[in-house]
């Protein structure tokens, strides 16, 4: 019997683009121990999973701690310690054929919040398309900070996307450039995502909501994003994930 599963999450994607075919790739967009942010606050991140496969299921990339995720049990993956200096969360990699009966999620907190985090539910592949993404009704107030993070869940290295950005009668365009930390030897299974990490402006005082869409400008790009608005004075934060 599966022990009950309180999903508190920072999502999971699962993409089948660019694999081998009895593979499946797993994004976890956030892993992180003892990371500071700009007001001092410290974060961690727990990844849960529950496997309702028979038997164990094989799992494979850089920062899997486990060969294998117990079966008919849900509980807490044992990942390594994240690479200094970057946040663009992590690969994995699951056979195919038990992927559907696996789910994986990561909640993020603050050290003086271990019962709080941020929860978001899972994407599923057909979710991660090539196509723009929409972010709607960001809040966004003079006493905050909104960060924009985005993810290319296609296996590529590297890419450029386009941010607008809506205000009101505001608008803003940026291009971003994506990268993904170290080098893919060639034919290997990358183990981390392109990513960027980027701080939104703030829209006039009038406004206190933003819209932003992320294009793709590379033909094989799949993207996937969210933001994050932190009040400065409550030190609550909102997390806005893709429209469907």
């Amino acid at each position: 019997m599966l022990r009950r599963l309180t999903i508190l999450a920072f999502c999971v994607l699962i993409d089948r683009g660019a694999l081998a075919s009895d593979l499946e790739r797993i994004l976890i967009p956030v892993h992180v121990a003892a990371r500071a942010d700009a007001s001092g606050s410290v974060w961690f991140s727990e990844t849960t999973f529950v496997n309702e496969n028979v038997s164990p299921t094989p799992i494979d990339g850089s920062g899997v701690a486990d060969s294998h995720i117990p079966a008919l049990m849900s509980g807490s993956l044992l990942l390594k310690p994240n690479f200094e200096g970057g946040n663009p969360g992590l690969f994995l990699y699951v056979p195919l054929e038990d992927s559907a009966k696996i789910a994986l999620q990561t909640r993020v907190y603050r050290a003086n919040d271990i019962a709080g985090g941020i929860i978001i539910p899972a994407v599923k592949s057909d979710e991660v398309l090539h196509k723009t993404v929409h972010l709607l009704g960001i809040p966004a107030g003079p006493q905050s900070r909104v960060r924009l993070r985005i993810y290319d869940v296609s296996g590529a290295h590297s890419g450029n996307v386009r941010v607008i950005t809506f205000a009101g009668a505001q608008r803003s365009d940026l291009i971003v450039a994506l990268s993904a930390p170290g080098d893919f030897p060639a034919g290997s299974r990358p183990s981390v995502p392109a990513y960027a990490e980027i701080a939104l402006p703030l829209p006039p005082a009038t406004e206190h909501m933003m819209f932003v869409d992320i294009e793709p400008l590379g033909l094989e790009q799949r993207l996937w994003a969210f933001s994050t608005t932190t009040d400065d004075n409550s030190g609550n934060v909102v997390a806005v994930l893709p429209s469907r």
